[in-house]
Order: structure tokens, then C-alpha cells, then sequence
């Protein structure tokens, strides 16, 4: 497998110290102390992508509900027609959580956040000394976790699926088993506890990305995958096709040698 690459030139660290006014107008009037570094999970209302356990770790903690945000941008739930319908249900489930805890002006809830805005929404986590959340049940691979790294964004994420190898490479947040009662909000509280640590995972993860993430490194990747195939199917030119005469008119390359064609 050649994992993808990511457009460094899109995700990349915030510059300077101004912030991403875009993020912070469109989530100011959802959180009451917008500056606190947040917990951020983008994915699709997928049930299987577990926000509501998410939630509930967040809500369940007292360190993370006094000096954190929680931020959920979940795509889209227009179109639903009926509420038990997947997308409706997981924002659902996620509202109940947020208010069977209390965490009004600590969560916010965004469903249809412009694609153009999502690199920005990266870098204002990043700028806050945030972190990217992925607590799905698993994950084929994960490549919000790539725009995450090269954005400056640790991660904590499920250790089911794709996240193992990128932190392996990457060595740029924890992995935590989504399944295991209490897992999450130790694991998050942990990832957070050391800014030190946080600005070694930041800067692991553009490194990561840069060598084993880039486009430059999956072009590199593909190419000597490809010479590989090429070397081991020990691929040979055609000999040259007999002259042609009164003997042999027309000839046909029959994957072995050339063999004369048939006269229909």
C-alpha cells in the first residue's frame, strides 16, 4: 500500500500570532471562553466515527471541562428527513450528551462548515495548543490525522486501523483503545498535561508529514514501486520482425516469437 500525501501548500502551522479570524468569528457566539485550547474531531456523522463517547470523555472530566473547548465539525446533516436516520442521530446524540452534562458554551456543534474553511480550522486549534481527536471504533486510515500533523496538531486517536502506522511514523500524539471504560478521557487528559511534550509531538508531526506524507513522498514511493514490478517482470524489448518476403507476408508477435498470420 502507497499511502496518499497531503497539500502542504493548504495544511500547514498558523503564521504569526493574529490567529484565524474566520474560525474565531464563526465559533466566538458557541463558546463562552472561545480562547481555551480545544479538543477538535472532524469527521462525517458516521455512528461508527463515536462522537458521543467523545462527549461523554470530555463531559466526565473536570480538567478537561474547566481549562478546554470541545469543537465537533461533523459535515453536513441537511437533507435528513427523519431524525433516526444516521447523520441526525449522531448530532442528536451528541446535543443529548452535551446537555446531560452541562457543557453548553464549552462545546460547539458545527454541521456545515464550508470545505474552504477546514485547513483554517486546523491552524486555529494548532495556534491554541489544541489537539485532534479521532475516537472512532476504527479507521481504514486517516487522513484527517495527516492534516492534523501538518498543521502543527497533535492527535490522540483510535488504535484500530490506519493511526497506528501514521503515529508510528509520525510519533505525534497517543493511541487509545476507544473500547475500554475511562480510556479516552485519560488518554486526552494525559496528551495535555505536558506542554513541553506538546510542542515535541507538533513538531514530529511536520517532520512526519514532510517525509513519509508529502505528494513528494508518495510520488517517490509510487515510482520505486514501479521499478520494482519492472525489474522483477525482467521486461525485454521485441526482436526485430523478420523481413518481409514472398514467403512471410505478414507476421504476428504471439507473446513467444514472430509467427507468420494467417492469409485471412
Amino acid at each position: 500500500m502507497i499511502a496518499p500525501g497531503v497539500d502542504q501548500a493548504l495544511f500547514h502551522p498558523p503564521e504569526g500570532a493574529g490567529g484565524e479570524p474566520e474560525i474565531q468569528a464563526l465559533l466566538q457566539p458557541l463558546l463562552r471562553r472561545p480562547e481555551l485550547p480545544p479538543l477538535l474531531a472532524l469527521c462525517r456523522p458516521d455512528p461508527r466515527k463515536n462522537i458521543a463517547a467523545l462527549v461523554e470523555a470530555f463531559g466526565r472530566s473536570t480538567l478537561l471541562r474547566s481549562r478546554h473547548n470541545l469543537v465537533l465539525a461533523l459535515g453536513s446533516a441537511a437533507g435528513c428527513p427523519a431524525a433516526d436516520q444516521p447523520p441526525a442521530a449522531v448530532a442528536a446524540a451528541a446535543i443529548t450528551a452535551t446537555c446531560r452534562y452541562g457543557l453548553q458554551g464549552r462545546v460547539a456543534l458545527q454541521q456545515q462548515l464550508p470545505r474552504q474553511r477546514i485547513p483554517a480550522l486546523y491552524r486555529w486549534a494548532s495556534g491554541l495548543g489544541g489537539l485532534f481527536v479521532n475516537p472512532a471504533f476504527s479507521e481504514p486510515f486517516g487522513l484527517t490525522l495527516l492534516e492534523a500533523a501538518a498543521s502543527g496538531l497533535p492527535v490522540v486517536a483510535t488504535d484500530a486501523g490506519g493511526p497506528r502506522e501514521i503515529l508510528q511514523r509520525c510519533d505525534n500524539g497517543l493511541l487509545v483503545d476507544v473500547r475500554s471504560d475511562g480510556a479516552p478521557q485519560v488518554a486526552l487528559e494525559r496528551a495535555l498535561s505536558d506542554p513541553g511534550r506538546w510542542r515535541r509531538w507538533s513538531a514530529n508531526g511536520l517532520v512526519g508529514v514532510r517525509r513519509h506524507y508529502s505528494w513528494q513522498a508518495h510520488g517517490q514511493a509510487y515510482l520505486a514501486a514501479l521499478g520494482g514490478c519492472l525489474r522483477q517482470a525482467r521486461v525485454a524489448p521485441l526482436p526485430p520482425e523478420p523481413a518481409k518476403g514472398p514467403a512471410v507476408r505478414r507476421c504476428r508477435w504471439d507473446g513467444w516469437r514472430w509467427k507468420p498470420a494467417s492469409s485471412s
